[in-house]
C-alpha cells in the first residue's frame, strides 16, 4: 500500500459511499489527519472520523454546502488552522437527484441546483486547493459515469458532469 504519513487530506462528500472510504483508506495509508467534510450528514461524517480516530489519525469533520463559495473558503480556512496546511484534496462530493424526471419537465430551480452543487461546488473546492495546497501537494477529482453517459430521467446531474443529452 502507498504511504503518506506525516500527510494531512480534505475529502469532500466523506460521510458515505466513496468519500468515506477514501477517507478511511487514507487514515490506514499513514496520514498525519483527515478532513472528514459532509454537507447534510453530520452524524455520518462523525461515525466515519470516529473510525479513522480509532485508527489512530487525527481528525475534523466540517460541513458546508460546495455551492456556496463563502462555505469553501470557510472549510478550507478551518482546515488549515488545524492542521496547518493541507497536502491532498480530494474532490468527491456531488448530488445525484432523488426523483428521475425527464428534461421536458426539469423545472429551471432543480436545474440550477445540480449545476451549483456538481459543477460550482467542484469549482469552488478546486479554487481554495490551489490556494491552500502544499508544494508538491495533489488535487484528487471524481466523476461519476454519469459524465461518459447519461441515465434516463436525469439528464440535469448527466449535463453537471459534462455528458451529452439525448432527448429520445
Amino acid at each position: 500500500m502507498i504511504q503518506f504519513d506525516g500527510q494531512v487530506v480534505l475529502v469532500t462528500g466523506a460521510s458515505r459511499g466513496i468519500g468515506a472510504a477514501t477517507a478511511l483508506s487514507f487514515a490506514r495509508a499513514g496520514v498525519r489527519g483527515v478532513v472528514v467534510h459532509y454537507h447534510t450528514r453530520l452524524e455520518e461524517a462523525r461515525a466515519v472520523a470516529d473510525k479513522i480516530e480509532q485508527a489512530g489519525v487525527e481528525s475534523i469533520v466540517l460541513g458546508a454546502d460546495l455551492a456556496d463559495a463563502a462555505a469553501v473558503e470557510t472549510l478550507f480556512s478551518e482546515s488549515f488552522a488545524r492542521f496547518g496546511g493541507i497536502d491532498i484534496v480530494v474532490a468527491n462530493a456531488g448530488i445525484w437527484p432523488p426523483e428521475p424526471c425527464p428534461l421536458d419537465r426539469v423545472s429551471p430551480e432543480r436545474w440550477a441546483h445540480t449545476l451549483r452543487v456538481n459543477l460550482d461546488g467542484m469549482f469552488h473546492v478546486c479554487r481554495e486547493a490551489g490556494k491552500i495546497l502544499r508544494g508538491d501537494g495533489a488535487l484528487v477529482t471524481v466523476s461519476s459515469t454519469a459524465g461518459q453517459r447519461g441515465e434516463a430521467g436525469h439528464a440535469d446531474y448527466a449535463a453537471s458532469k459534462g455528458a451529452v443529452i439525448s432527448l429520445t
